[in-house]
């Protein structure tokens, strides 16, 4: 691993394509004791000769040179592994890899140049033989299975940095004869696997360019009754009795809630007694003729009597009705008996069944495409195979903030009558219509939009 290591690092530490290979054959070949070490470019059927360990540059075409390339160019058509001696003593299978098949090149090679040994590896680039190495050992054993697979690993993993190099170095010449490679493909005989697959993306970006549909905006949606009624304390007290909760359905008159009222029969006893006592002292009072404490009298009525009817008016109020007939939304006082309520505060809300408002959850991203009048569909959690069609009503100029984004209100109508199994509170997801588009703009406007807005932040 620390020898794998350190020649993956002189590869690294080089710079450029002819450096790179360079280092990588030259420490390659002192760090495993061999005679030679060359490594060559595949360019069509043909192999060309990059580097060779010792050496700055591969140099002319000599002998060599070309039996090394012929060897290299052997190795593409026998697979993985060419070697000789062909499965020679120690090519064990520990190496994980394909046995060493009869390579003649390379046994033409070893005896031109003495080697005793003779093995390349392919240089794989996305499953296609880029490159080809080649090393050369004149004494010792030939090749086994270890040496073998270190051979493979330090190809697997220098192998891509350099053809990266290569490929940024690559001159305007080679890339144009690739590019012309590529359409000779592509309006050449033969290969008919590319010109279908050309073929098959052309056709698909044409239905894209050329294609419409219907541009909708998703939002995150959920139910609301179009009118929700509120029910109050009508005065400081402690509750009695609560027979609704949260989720009941209750009718127009329905007996919500009920507050303490002992307190409230006793004034109201007590004021009927005292207009009882000063309705009789009024009438004695008339009876002596006694016309200024008549006057008193009548006065000390009327304030009493105005008194008991404040006391009757509390004491009816204690029963908190339902305003409407629907359902209650919110308040729950059955854990709360005895405990105190002030005064105007809210205890339930009621929600009517037959008639809902939707709201819309809508990016800010989305709003300059909507408007009043539009029509789009909803479907709920709740309700997953059932669509309901809704119409734009309203859009709300005030944003809040909802996972992280800037959203606004939008509030729809129900085109149908409502569903009995709708309830206020239900959520889904809903999609407003708002006009045909090509299907590549639908796709990719707002990856666009993004960028066009990253690109404006950048400018000075």
């Amino acid at each position: 691993m620390r020898k794998l290591l350190d020649l993956l690092a002189t590869v690294v530490q080089a710079a450029g394509f002819e450096d790179s290979a360079n280092a990588l054959v030259t420490n390659l070949a002192v760090s495993e004791g061999l005679a030679r070490a060359s490594l060559g470019i595949v360019r069509g059927s043909r192999v060309e000769l990059a580097a060779i360990s010792h050496a700055a540059a591969p140099g002319p075409k000599g002998a060599l040179a070309r039996q090394i390339e012929a060897a290299m160019e052997e190795t593409l058509d026998l697979g993985p592994v060419a070697s000789f001696p062909a499965g020679g003593e120690g090519t064990g299978s520990g190496a994980g890899r394909s046995q060493p098949a009869f390579a003649p090149l390379h046994s033409e090679l070893s005896r031109a140049h003495g080697s005793r040994a003779v093995l390349s590896l392919p240089l794989l680039d996305g499953g296609r033989v880029a490159g080809v190495l080649a090393v050369e050992r004149e004494g010792g054993e030939p090749m086994n299975g270890e040496e073998i697979a270190f051979f493979n690993a330090i190809l697997g993993l220098a192998g891509p940095m350099i053809l990266a190099r290569r490929k940024a170095e690559r001159p305007f010449s080679e890339a144009a004869a690739c590019s012309g490679r590529v359409v000779g493909r592509l309006f050449g005989s033969g290969h008919p696997a590319s010109k279908a697959a050309v073929v098959l993306v052309a056709v698909a970006a044409s239905f894209l360019w050329l294609g419409t549909g219907e541009h909708r905006i998703a939002a995150k949606t959920h139910l609301e009754g179009e009118v929700q009624r509120a029910a109050v304390a009508p005065f400081d007290g402690y509750v009695a009795e609560a027979p609704a909760r949260a989720g009941d359905r209750v009718d127009a008159g329905s007996l919500l809630c009920r507050i303490e009222d002992r307190e409230l029969q006793l004034e109201v006893q007590k004021w009927k007694s005292q207009e009882e006592q000063l309705l009789k002292l009024h009438r004695k009072a008339l009876a002596g003729r006694e016309a200024a404490e008549a006057r008193v009298l009548s006065a000390q009525l009327r304030q009493a009597q105005v008194q008991l009817r404040l006391a009757q008016e509390h004491l009816a109020r204690t029963r908190v009705l339902s305003p409407i007939q629907g359902i209650v939304v919110r308040g729950d006082l059955s854990q709360s008996i005895g405990g105190p309520v002030r005064r105007g505060d809210v205890l339930f809300e009621i929600a009517p069944l037959d008639s809902y408002r939707v709201v819309f959850e809508v990016d800010d991203r989305d709003m300059a495409h909507l408007q009043r009048g539009q029509r789009g569909a909803i479907v709920l959690a709740a309700l997953p195979g059932e669509k309901f069609t809704v119409t734009v009503e309203r859009i709300t100029p005030v944003s809040f903030t909802r996972d992280a984004r800037n959203r606004f209100r939008l509030e729809a109508t129900l085109n149908a009558l409502a569903d009995p199994r709708l309830r206020p509170g239900m959520e889904g997801v809903g999609k407003i219509e708002v006009g045909h588009r090509s299907l590549a703009w639908i796709w990719t406007h707002e990856a666009f939009d993004w960028l066009r807005l990253k690109v404006w932040s950048w400018l000075p």
